[in-house]
């Protein structure tokens, strides 16, 4: 399945914020799976962005982790 990844600052601008949410709901509605780390600000944004309805694509988190 194709992928895109969205990562970025944990304290975005309003309007990257709502830049973050717009690709991310065009990439779902394309059928692409968005990735991102689950960390506030653009991360979060990523996920909040994809639709619900029609669960046209589909969205994964990532848990960083190191010993």
């Amino acid at each position: 399945m194709p992928t895109v990844a969205m990562v970025g600052t944990p304290a975005p601008s309003t309007a990257g914020k709502s830049l973050a949410q717009a690709t991310a709901r065009e990439v779902a509605q394309s059928g692409v799976c968005g990735l991102s780390g689950l960390a506030l600000g653009i991360d979060e944004a990523a996920h909040v962005g994809e639709p619900l309805e029609g669960r046209a694509g589909m969205t994964l988190g990532v848990f960083g982790w190191r010993p």
